[in-house]
């Protein structure tokens, strides 16, 4: 089990190493996807749902399934990621992002491509672990070098390590609770920010 996040209809989505499982609270029944149904790979790291389309993280790329037509729709190193394996994804109104080993990178819709942001402020060569967005302007970005707050209008990223009083620099998880309250799960304990 990698990944379980719950819909704005109420459904479970669960990304496993054996593919992605949809649980329908309306029905009562679930929806399986493997790749005999069209993914890449059955190995599912991450889940993001935005308005009916659902994005996913893998380690073959990003995939996304249109919610009207149930196709899918796979991005990878041609399309201008550093990396196949997504360890993170995170939905900010129009955009997607995707964390991988080498960096954060940007999906803008209307240009149907990935943007490498990540390498202007040094992730070029870390490993992002996890991804989170705090509904304003903020991405949080973990990885194994400690915690990334990058303002997305102003491209400024600012670092968090040990020095910072990170309990340690190896990021497993972070959770946002309010715009001003995060919190970060690492190798040796809990991490709370607050602004």
């Amino acid at each position: 089990l990698k990944v379980v996040k719950a819909d704005s209809n109420g459904n479970i989505w669960i990304g496993t190493g054996l593919g992605l499982s949809v649980y329908n609270s309306q029905s009562k029944e679930w929806t399986n996807y493997r790749k005999k149904d069209g993914l890449v790979t059955d190995y599912i790291m991450d889940v993001e749902i935005d308005n009916g389309s659902t994005w996913i993280g893998t380690s073959r790329g990003v995939g996304f399934m249109d919610g009207d037509t149930g196709k899918w729709k796979f991005y990878n190193r041609n399309n201008g990621l550093a990396e196949d394996f997504v360890t993170s994804l995170v939905h900010t109104g129009e955009d997607v992002w995707a964390g991988v080993q080498g960096g954060v990178f940007r999906f803008k819709p209307d240009e149907k491509k990935w943007i490498d942001v990540g390498a202007d402020f040094g992730l070029s060569d870390q490993l992002v672990t996890d991804m989170a967005f705090d509904g304003d302007s903020h991405l949080w970005i973990g990885t194994d070098d400690g915690i990334w707050e990058y303002e997305i209008g102003s491209g400024k990223a600012t670092h968090y390590g040990t020095d910072e009083g990170l309990t340690g620099s190896v990021i497993k998880s972070i959770c946002i609770a309010s715009k001003d309250l995060v919190y970060a799960g690492t190798q040796t304990g809990l991490f709370l920010y607050e602004n």
